[in-house]
């Protein structure tokens, strides 16, 4: 093909011009090149920095739920406590109520009320004390459950058993005064 071409009848002209497009068409090529190879830098800068950014983020976050562990362990921890404790108190308090001090305190005031009323009344002893009694139980049970029984648990002490203990002195004397709880009757 390039055999029969004739390479005098090309003029210089035409020489020049192709050796300048060769020359534009290299640097264009070579500018190219250059800037694929600037972008492909800035694009791997950004890409290193957002590496950076996801491991700062990746550390922070790891931080944070190292911290959020650690505060759902202590809360954790408090719950099963306060429930120990709650379970304790509940014990306790359960047996409190059964505690055989506070039976035979009621019991005593029972007896107290139904001595103090016999003191009054006749002499026949057995009958009279067992019906006594039995109003005195009577009266124990509504008093504890109404307000009455409410107010007698606030101020239960030193006072409650002072009182019969007085009453028991002033009609052993022959003093009898009537009871509250009488005197209503």
């Amino acid at each position: 093909m390039f055999e029969n071409i004739d390479w005098a009848q090309f003029s210089p002209g035409i020489a020049v011009g192709l050796f300048v497009g060769l020359i534009i068409t290299s640097l264009v090529w070579f500018r190219g090149i250059m800037s694929a190879r600037g972008m492909r830098r800035q694009k791997e800068g950004e890409l290193g920095a957002l590496r950076k950014e996801l491991d700062r983020l990746q550390e922070h976050l790891h931080t944070q739920m190292k911290i959020t562990s650690k505060g759902n362990d202590k809360l954790e921890r408090e719950a099963e406590d306060l429930k120990k404790v709650n379970e304790n108190l509940r014990i306790e308090n359960s047996s409190l109520r059964q505690k055989a001090g506070r039976q035979e305190l009621r019991q005593f005031e029972v007896y107290e009320r139904a001595i103090s009323k016999m003191n009054g009344r006749a002499p026949g002893f057995g009958p009279a004390w067992q019906s006594a009694l039995a109003e005195s139980e009577a009266e124990q049970q509504e008093a504890e459950s109404g307000v009455v029984g409410f107010v007698r648990k606030i101020f239960r002490g030193s006072s409650t058993i002072e009182a019969p203990a007085l009453e028991m002195h002033s009609s052993a004397n022959g003093s009898h005064k009537p009871d509250k709880e009488e005197s209503e009757h």
